[in-house]
């Protein structure tokens, strides 16, 4: 399988209020971002999104998988 270097960040929390709490959405940005670049590895687009774990079905997640497979990202 072919690889690049390129990658998209998915964060989520379950609910609004965990917007701002310690594991926020920007701190889970700011950990993927320091892999990314441990890893070489060029960010290509933030998804952000506030729903429920309990749902297998999140709408954020599926545009961020979309928008991999559209720009060849994997």
């Amino acid at each position: 399988m072919e690889t690049n270097n390129r990658a998209i960040i998915y964060t989520r929390v379950s609910t609004a209020k965990q917007w701002n709490h310690w594991d926020s959405p920007k701190r889970q940005e700011e950990q993927c971002s320091q892999y990314c670049k441990e890893k070489s590895l060029k960010k290509i687009k933030v998804f952000d999104e506030v729903y429920t774990g309990k749902s297998t079905s999140r709408p954020v997640l599926e545009k961020a998988i979309k928008y991999a497979k559209e720009n060849n990202i994997w």
